[in-house]
């Protein structure tokens, strides 16, 4: 306005307060016709520009001259400092009248500390430690990236969501904002000097799915969080299952222990434990409660989200894996090759079935879990991929198809008739969820959190030999036949833009209201 550019603006906050002949005032919610509107005008006419430029000039030498604006800071200073020595807070007022002790300044000092700076917006800081290193696209990395990318495209909800990670930069355990792998993941220009040191102030809050239990656990043994609480921020982590110390047997010898120690070290430093489901949490609940040394963290339950990108069609372009799928009733899986996941005893069922005449295919979808690891501590994994890669239906009615992508995933779930889930341990189950979305019918293993999740929606089974899966399958292929099998129809499952409102209802929520 003062270099005599005509201006443009919205009626937002303190821009409202301009005088309408010295700017061109949209509306706060302006439409793109309106703005269209107020640059052909001016791009148009020498005259409004010129009326534009004279007002603007005579406004900004008087409402917004130095000296003026100068002279209102200091009367505005000086009516607060009156105000403040007229009327003393209570508690100051007893500090110089009492000659207080240590505890009593001490307590002063906290509250002080903790008291939120109310010219900052709150922070909602997102930990990506593993995944800015190594994003593998599946389980956990699925779950951190998609609530990330719901969190920062959420609409205006008080807090400014931050990605940040764990660094050794400098010779010091800290975080660092992740504003490089944020932008990369919305597909935006990156940020300048993005990645510096976190800056926490009260009324922040940290949230972690991520899982890096040793970069945590430095963290923790560096004060991090305990610097954080005592500011009067609040930390939260994500726990997505016990299985390690509850199931040893199907883990790396010492899993047990790590994961053990992991857990006692987030719930140590923890203003809240987020679970993914309720069995979760009541595992997690027990199992603090026997070691428990002090005051347990408080628990929420968040179940999973299901959405895999934009729903595919039934009639989208079909492959020859695609037909060979849909020709005859096609039993899905979805996981990594794990020993829980119970490949070996469905690999067993599958060959009864055939060897019977019970023409069906067997879809596995998923990768080799824990190449990293040497064969002698992969447990069943080196069998179960030999069984695979060396058995005569591979490629015939045994597929597997180790790193499909989403839209592949997509596709292979419309084309079959139903999944299986045989695993036996599970946090939460996903494919459950996503399987429902594409009304695939449920063949599971009769756990718990499955109920949890499935309900009367799914077919369950028992028992952990081929015979009793091999049992399970006849059983409902007897019920396909006829169309009575369970319908996944009445599963509830919510997007990840409803999991990202309801983690963000549960940090805003008073502690005193959880279990």
């Amino acid at each position: 306005m003062i270099y005599g550019l005509p201006t443009v603006i919205n009626a937002n906050g303190a821009m409202a307060e301009f005088p309408h002949d010295a700017v061109w005032m949209l509306p706060d919610l302006f439409t793109q016709p309106e703005l269209v509107e107020a640059l052909e005008t001016l791009h148009a006419d020498a005259g409004r520009r010129a009326a534009l430029h004279e007002a603007a000039l005579a406004l900004m030498a008087v409402r917004n001259s130095p000296e003026r604006c100068g002279r209102m800071y200091k009367d505005a200073l000086d009516r607060e400092w009156q105000a403040r020595a007229a009327s003393r807070p209570a508690l100051l007022e007893r500090l110089v009248r009492d000659d207080p002790d240590d505890d009593t300044l001490q307590q002063l000092a906290r509250c002080v500390s903790r008291a939120p700076d109310p010219l900052q917006p709150r922070q909602l800081l997102i930990d990506v430690s593993n995944i800015v290193r190594n994003d593998l696209r599946t389980g956990i990395e699925r779950v951190v990236r998609n609530q990330l990318l719901e969190l920062l495209q959420l609409p205006a909800h008080g807090l400014r969501v931050e990605p940040v990670y764990l660094s050794e930069e400098g010779g010091y355990t800290h975080y660092r904002y992740a504003r490089s792998y944020g932008a990369a993941l919305l597909g935006i220009p990156a940020v300048p000097d993005g990645d510096r040191p976190v800056d926490v102030q009260a009324g922040d809050a940290f949230y972690c799915a991520d899982h890096a239990p040793r970069l945590v656990m430095e963290a923790a043994a560096a004060g991090v969080y305990a610097n954080w609480r005592a500011r009067g921020a609040q930390v939260n982590f994500l726990v997505h299952d016990l299985l390690p110390v509850l199931r040893p047997e199907f883990f790396p010898a010492g899993t047990d222990t790590s994961h053990g120690a992991y857990l006692d070290c987030i719930a140590a430093q923890a203003d809240r434990l987020i679970c993914i489901s309720a069995a979760v949490a009541a595992e997690l609940g027990d199992w603090l409660g026997q070691r428990a040394n002090g005051t347990l963290p408080a628990l929420a339950v968040l179940h999973h989200g299901a959405d895999l990108g934009q729903p595919a069609s039934a009639d989208a372009a079909s492959t020859p894996l695609l037909q060979q799928i849909a020709d005859k009733p096609s039993f899905l899986m979805v996981g990594t090759i794990e020993p829980r996941k119970g490949h070996l005893q469905t690999l067993e069922a599958f060959e009864q079935l055939w060897a019977a005449g019970i023409d069906a295919n067997l879809v596995i979808v998923g990768k080799e879990g824990w190449k990293p690891l040497p064969d002698s501590d992969r447990r069943t994994i080196p069998r179960t991929v030999a069984r695979l890669k060396g058995h005569p239906e591979l490629g015939r009615r045994l597929l597997w198809l180790d790193g499909a992508d989403d839209a592949t995933l997509q596709q292979v779930y419309l084309a079959s008739a139903c999944l299986l889930f045989p695993s036996e341990g599970e946090g939460f189950g996903l494919p459950l969820i996503e399987a429902a979305r594409y009304g695939l019918p449920l063949l599971v293993r009769d756990l718990p959190v499955f109920r949890e999740v499935a309900g009367d929606a799914a077919f369950y089974f028992s028992g952990t030999d081929g015979a009793a899966l091999a049992g399970a399958v006849r059983g409902w292929l007897a019920l396909h036949t006829e169309q009575r099998h369970p319908a996944p129809h009445g599963i509830r499952w919510m997007t990840w833009q409803d999991n990202a409102r309801e983690l963000l209802a549960i940090i805003n929520q008073n502690e005193s209201t959880e279990r």
